[in-house]
Parts: C-alpha cells; structure tokens; sequence
C-alpha cells in the first residue's frame, strides 16, 4: 500500500493556488474544458491575484470569463472568511498585458481586446507602474504588465466625484507580500529589498493615501484597434456594430439611412 505522502502547510509568504474550470460533458461522456482561472489566495495580507483567465474561441462572448471571474472571487472570499476574515478578501487582484509592450502579434489576442472584456467584468487599471517578481530562478522581472483590481463592494470612491480608488496600504501589503514569497523561493536574493524597482513600488504607496482606478483606455497603447470577429468574436460588440451601424434607420426628414 502506497503510503500517503505528509500534509505540509503552506507558509504564510506562499499563496494558495486555485485552478477553476469550466466543463461540459459531451454525449458520449467526453469531458470538454470551456475555459478556466488560477487565483491566488495571500493569507498574509488577505488579498487575491488572479493571475490566468482563459476562455476557449467557441465560449467567447457567451459571459464564460465573467462566470470565472465571480467562482474565483467566491472562493477567494471563503479562503478569507476560513482564516477569520468575515469580510472576505481586502482587494482581488488581476495582471494583464500591456498594449503599449506587448503586440497582437506576441498574445493570443489584442491586449487592448481584452482590456475591454476585463473593464467589461468589473476590473479597473491601478494608476501605479507594476514591476512582477520572477517567477522563477534566473527569470527577469517584469515590467510589460498592467495591474488592476475588481470592483467589489469593498472598494471605495471619492466622495466628491465618485471615483473608485484603493487605499495605497492595501497596494503596498500585496507589492510587499509578492515579493517576499518570491524571495522564500530563492528567484530573488535576500538584498533584493534593495532593488531599485521595488523600492520605488513602496516609495508610491508611502508618498500617497490613495491610488486611483482608471476607466478605459489602460495605458497609452493606440487609441483604435484592429480585431477580426470570427477570431475573437463577442457577440455584445457583435449587435452593437449591427444596430449602430449596418441596421437600416429612418432620421428624422423620414427617409432612410444607414
């Protein structure tokens, strides 16, 4: 008999890994794999990180992603609730491509597309210039990454122009506790606390109270894009196109136009 191999916690500086799947099962019983996400839980600042969403060509546009998102959220909060944290999780976390660094050409769709599906599902750009940790020994930081955060019931807004904003200790927590878990792993060295790009990630979090979220455009990428609907068809721009566009209309001298 195999013996079982010993539960180990996980360390505080370590998140939780969830894989979420989206499955269907064809008749003959064949499992069918939709699209899915891996969320990060952070005990040691109570915060997640979504850090994959991925939807299958057939599922685009059908809300799979938004469905993915909310499973995530849900079991990030009970994580939190789990660990004492009635309130759920502080702040959900997603990274994402920047349009400016990163082609068409080098993702598997337009980083400006999917800006607009993620605005789409709740998430909103950080003002705030991400640096990513390695993700592993001899790897390189990253800096073609924007960071953005879902609009829960927990983030707030100015009272004077109702904008969404997150408080910068939040920000500075989840900076901190990135980086911490990627030097327990040895991808960074302990005097890492000293690089230049880290340090100025905590230097705009102590220099201001709040860090606002952006609206669409993220970034300073190009203001129109390109995009081919049979490759990435969504059926909401789909109809829009039609009724804006192509559906025949009457103005008002009552004749016709398009």
């Amino acid at each position: 008999m195999q013996e079982q191999a010993e539960h180990r916690p996980i360390p505080d500086t370590q998140p939780e890994l969830h894989v979420i799947l989206a499955m269907k099962w064809l008749e003959d019983g064949t499992p069918v794999i939709g699209g899915g996400a891996a969320a990060e839980y952070y005990k040691v600042n109570n915060c997640g990180l979504i850090t994959y969403l991925v939807v299958h060509k057939s599922g685009r546009g059908s809300g799979l992603a938004r469905v993915l998102v909310e499973k995530s959220v849900e079991i990030l909060d009970k994580n939190a609730r789990h660990r004492g944290k009635l309130a759920g999780c502080n702040t959900v976390f997603l990274e994402t491509n920047a349009a400016e660094k990163v082609t068409m050409q080098q993702d598997v769709m337009d980083p400006r597309m999917r800006h607009t599906i993620y605005h789409k599902i709740g998430f909103r750009m950080l003002d705030f210039a991400y640096i990513m940790p390695p993700l592993g020994p001899g790897q390189d930081k990253m800096d073609i990454l924007l960071l953005t955060v879902y609009l829960t019931k927990h983030i707030p807004t100015n009272p004077y122009d109702d904008r969404y904003y997150l408080p910068s200790i939040l920000l500075q927590r989840f900076i901190k506790g990135q980086w911490a878990g990627a030097r327990a792993k040895g991808y960074i060295p302990p005097e890492s606390i000293e690089d230049p790009d880290y340090l100025r990630m905590i230097h705009q979090t102590d220099v201001r109270e709040k860090v606002p979220l952006f609206d669409l455009p993220w970034g300073s990428g190009k203001p129109w894009i390109v995009v081919d609907m049979w490759e990435d068809y969504d059926a909401e721009l789909m109809s829009a196109f039609y009724a804006d566009y192509l559906q025949v209309k009457v103005n008002a001298t009552g004749k016709y136009k398009t």
